[in-house]
């Protein structure tokens, strides 16, 4: 199948989708320049979805890349002919070598074919919880930059969070994350039962207001806790005199947490609950507020997990590379270092953000800074005179992925030259 794209051109889809689900088909993609994107076919199209989609392209994060991921966010939408009816959307891969956080969340690697990963997690050594943990907190800095950004998940489950052999996280399906613009509401498809909170028994959807972050805390603390346990956390046998539980959905309205206030209510708790006694004692802290409290806005937030769970692996032992501090708020543009094209700030990379000048533009159209330590291995690399782009726009050769040479136009702050070819001179 060829479908077209305003900013990249035509694409090519392989033959079979690599993923389905309700929504849509998800194809490997390929340019004419041979860049490898993804595109989503909507099959089910709900009325406003291109339109929530055309918000999205025209309104991307900074940065899609991040010292502990990549956001597969929506970069163009395509259509079967040029100046056609759009049919859905093209976005970044995901990570090479990733699989779906799915994996991590039972008590052993589900399947017998072992990759290098999953020796990486194994919960019988110390090294492997460690590197769960670290996991968990890319996740949380993957989260609490979507919040950042005003957005809400609804959806956050396991299958839409990939993990790669270095515990780098790519997040898939942002299309179905809920987006208030002001005056207009894009709602996210409800989600998973196993990970929706206990006050969406109690909500009209598709006519109340919009669904608070509150909602995402709790399914990131179930993602988490799976990670970290592997087993779901309202997962166990009742007593004959407890409630009637059928599916986890209804432990979860019930508020049937294994370890919260009505654990008196089991008969049987499953041995990897147990585990619980050896993660360090914040963690367990925060597990109770997000499934034992009242009021779902006690929750911990991305923030509060992103913090907890790093300071508990950093005290660990674990090597916290790529993983980035999730304190750091998301990048705005504030002239912060994160590294060239294909690589990670060393500053960044520590936590330890550095200022930089303004070096070239970033797919999405914003500057990218580049510190001193940074530069010498971006500018000084041959060919030293790609064109990115007027400032504020992209050159549409970077968009194809064929760089073109271009000459000395400007100079930023520092001396360095920006460089434009003739394309972007004649934009100018």
């Amino acid at each position: 199948m060829i479908v077209y794209s305003a900013k990249l051109g035509r694409l090519e889809l392989e033959a079979k989708p690599f993923a389905s689900g309700g929504a849509g088909q998800v194809y490997r993609a390929e340019t004419n320049s041979g860049v490898v994107y993804c595109v989503k076919i909507l099959t089910k199209p709900r009325p406003d979805d291109f339109s929530k989609l055309s918000y999205m392209v025209a309104n991307p994060p900074v940065l899609l890349s991040y010292g502990w991921g990549r956001l597969c966010w929506p970069l163009d939408q395509v259509t079967k002919t040029i100046g056609s009816d759009p049919v859905g959307y093209v976005m970044p891969m995901a990570l090479e070598d990733s699989f779906q956080v799915t994996n991590l969340t039972y008590p052993r690697w589900p399947s017998k074919d072992r990759p290098p990963l999953a020796r990486k997690v194994e919960r019988s050594s110390a090294e492997g919880q460690l590197n769960r943990m670290k996991i968990a907190t890319n996740i949380s800095a993957a989260a609490k930059l979507i919040h950042s950004l005003g957005h809400v998940f609804v959806d956050l489950k396991p299958q839409n969070i990939l993990v790669s052999s270095e515990a780098m996280i790519s997040i898939v399906d942002l299309d179905s994350l809920q987006i208030d613009v002001g005056g207009r509401l894009y709602r996210g498809p409800l989600g998973s039962p196993d990970y929706m909170p206990g006050e969406s028994y109690q909500m009209q959807y598709g006519t109340g207001p919009a669904i608070e972050a509150s909602w995402d805390h709790f399914s990131l603390a179930v993602i988490i806790y799976e990670i970290l346990l592997g087993i779901h956390p309202y997962v166990g046998s009742l007593k004959p005199s407890a409630p009637a539980c059928a599916t986890i959905a209804e432990s979860v309205r019930l508020r049937m947490y294994v370890h919260g206030s009505n654990s008196h209510s089991y008969d049987v708790i499953p041995q990897p609950h147990l585990a619980l006694v050896r993660l360090p004692s914040q963690l367990a802290a925060l597990f109770l507020r997000a499934f034992d409290s009242l009021d779902h806005r006690s929750r911990p937030s991305a923030s509060e997990w992103g913090a907890a769970l790093y300071g508990a692996a950093k005290q660990g032992g674990a090597v916290l590379l790529p993983v980035v501090q999730p304190t750091y708020s998301a990048p705005t543009m504030r002239e912060s270092c994160h590294g060239p094209r294909g690589d990670i700030c060393p500053g960044f990379r520590a936590g330890n953000v550095r200022r930089g000048i303004p070096n070239y533009i970033h797919l999405a159209g914003a500057t990218i800074y580049l510190c001193p330590q940074c530069l010498p291995s971006h500018q000084g690399a041959a060919p030293a005179q790609n064109c990115w782009g007027a400032w504020g726009k992209t050159c549409p050769h970077e968009l194809s992925g064929r760089f073109k040479n271009g000459v000395p136009n400007a100079a930023a702050r520092g001396g360095l030259s920006v460089y434009f070819c003739e394309d972007c001179i004649k934009d100018r």
